[in-house]
């Protein structure tokens, strides 16, 4: 994030990027990674919210823990959020994966639990955001 844009965001949210916690990394999680919990979890690297943002895909109950990669206001799917992306044209075209994925379920944060079909909604995420 250049200097510029680090100046640009909210008070509250520029005082994150600046106090947040140094932690010790375990382990490095890959891109379609499977991890053997609640009948499989795949890793989708979805970079742009910050560096290392990633998406969870849970296999037997068809459902995506989006994170920040989505958020849901008024029980709608909406793209990221400009003002808390640290590169939003990259975190846009990170949506692009979920479209590899059969989802009923999708939970982010902000927002929760959209139930449905979210391929309609990526695809015009996709379309008004990259056009």
């Amino acid at each position: 994030m250049s200097k510029e844009e680090l100046a640009s965001l909210p008070k509250e949210v520029k005082h994150l990027y600046d106090n947040s916690p140094k932690v010790k990394v375990d382990e490095l999680l890959e891109n379609r990674q499977e991890l053997p919990y609640c009948g499989g979890i795949e890793i989708i690297y979805t970079p742009g919210h910050s560096p290392g943002h990633i998406s969870l895909y849970l296999k037997h109950s068809k459902t995506l823990v989006a994170g920040d990669a989505m958020v849901i206001t008024n029980n709608r799917l909406h793209g990221p959020v400009k003002q808390t992306t640290l590169d939003i044209k990259t975190a846009t075209k990170s949506l692009k994966k979920f479209l590899d994925y059969d989802i009923d379920t999708v939970i982010c944060y902000p927002g929760g639990v959209f139930k449905g079909d979210p391929r309609p909604h990526i695809l015009k995420m996709l379309n008004e955001q990259l056009a």
